[in-house]
């Protein structure tokens, strides 16, 4: 079910935005209409709390690695995949290593309250 989900922040993640913050800007309009299909409003800067350990396994991979401009990171969660130093992110598929972690706590200071999925 997330699948759809990790596809959507591999295409996004190599996209040169004007402005880097867009980055959140682009995903936000797309994670309600996703969350409101898979009846989920736990979502936290790009990931979503029922597949938060799989949304974590982030990585980079070869020649594939495309430099971007330095993002400001007080508006990036370094644990998000929109905050990648490069431009190709994928999310590891393994549910074998699913088994060794669980998620005990999660919280997100909202800049606004009204939009839970980003501005």
């Amino acid at each position: 079910m997330f699948r759809l989900w990790y596809n959507f922040a591999e295409d996004c993640s190599p996209r040169q935005f004007t402005d880097p913050g867009d980055r959140f800007a682009a995903g936000s309009g797309l994670a309600k209409v996703f969350g409101d299909t898979i009846r989920c409003d736990e979502y936290f800067a790009g990931l979503w709390k029922p597949d938060m350990i799989r949304g974590l396994m982030l990585y980079t991979e070869g020649p594939t690695l495309i430099p971007r401009k330095p993002l400001d990171s007080d508006n990036f969660p370094t644990w998000s995949w929109a905050s990648a130093g490069y431009g190709l992110v994928k999310n590891a598929q393994e549910d074998d290593k699913l088994r060794l972690s669980r998620v005990e706590n999660v919280q997100v200071d909202l800049i606004d309250k009204r939009q839970p999925f980003g501005q």
